[in-house]
């Protein structure tokens, strides 16, 4: 199944539209249209409204794990793991980082476990301030995607 279709399946799961669906997650409406007839991936900016309304980017992207976000992490922190996610496709986007999309879940998976695997530092952050891990730089990422 590729990520249109698992975008599609989103869109049935809620009983949306294509316009809809562009409305509430702010995409504009042809954009969303060139996602679900696989002309085009969808932008970090739809990815990270998915998983705020409960959608699993690692599901949407990989097809790995269910549709919906059920982590089994009791220290998944979903705040600091969206942040980690922007700042990702920020880099990416900066440095026009031509990557598959079938990367970009494990990608995110990996930058959020790289950040975070101070449990002590991941249980202290309280969302306030700078978040409790190094700030990335595209070496950081390449290395994280080579994995």
């Amino acid at each position: 199944m590729s990520v249109s279709s698992r975008l599609k399946k989103i869109r049935d799961h809620l009983a949306l539209s294509q316009s809809e669906l562009s409305e509430k997650y702010g995409a504009q409406y042809r954009t969303y249209q060139n996602y679900e007839t696989d002309k085009s991936l969808p932008k970090c900016e739809l990815l990270i409204a998915l998983a705020l309304g409960g959608f699993s980017i690692d599901w949407l992207v990989t097809g790995q794990g269910g549709m919906l976000n059920e982590s089994t992490d009791g220290d998944f922190n979903e705040e600091l793991f969206l942040i980690v996610v922007d700042e990702v496709c920020n880099i990416i986007e900066e440095k026009r980082w031509d990557i598959p999309a079938r990367k970009l879940g494990p990608l995110f998976s990996a930058a959020y476990k790289y950040g975070m695997g101070d449990r002590r530092r991941r249980a202290e952050w309280t969302g306030d301030g700078e978040p409790p891990y190094p700030p990335f730089d595209f070496v950081s990422l390449t290395m994280l995607a080579a994995k």
